[in-house]
């Protein structure tokens, strides 16, 4: 059984979709824990140990294997982190030198007006 829902249009609309709505979640959750009752039981199974590994150096050596197998991706995940790490400082380096070359700019404005002021206070003194 489906409940359609329409749009509200009064306050009476608006709680009588929200009691319908209510009713229809507890309805599948009465419903999900019916079904949950009679869901058989499954014990989670033991992993299987490795038989022929019984010696301390056939441990070793498969645990060598299984590095060796993922060593080239983990090569590979590095490479691109260190990538990423240098990027980054690259950015930061840029974003570095923009900074002092705005402020040497402004440094340089600030001397050309204060040069300019000093210009013109000489030619008033010669002037009076």
């Amino acid at each position: 059984e489906k409940t359609e829902f329409r749009e509200p249009t009064t306050f009476r609309d608006i709680m009588s979709n929200s009691k319908e709505a209510g009713r229809v979640v507890r309805e599948a959750a009465n419903h999900f824990k019916e079904i949950q009752k009679y869901k058989p039981k499954v014990e989670p199974r033991t992993p299987k140990s490795n038989k022929g590994a019984n010696s301390n150096s056939q441990r070793l050596f498969m645990k060598m294997q299984d590095s060796m197998a993922l060593s080239c991706l983990k090569a590979v995940q590095q490479a691109y982190k260190n990538r990423a790490q240098m990027e980054a400082q690259a950015a930061k380096m840029d974003q570095v030198l923009l900074q002092r070359h705005q402020h040497k700019v402004m440094l340089a404005r600030v001397d050309a007006i204060k040069n300019a002021a000093r210009i013109e206070a000489l030619h008033k003194r010669e002037l009076d």
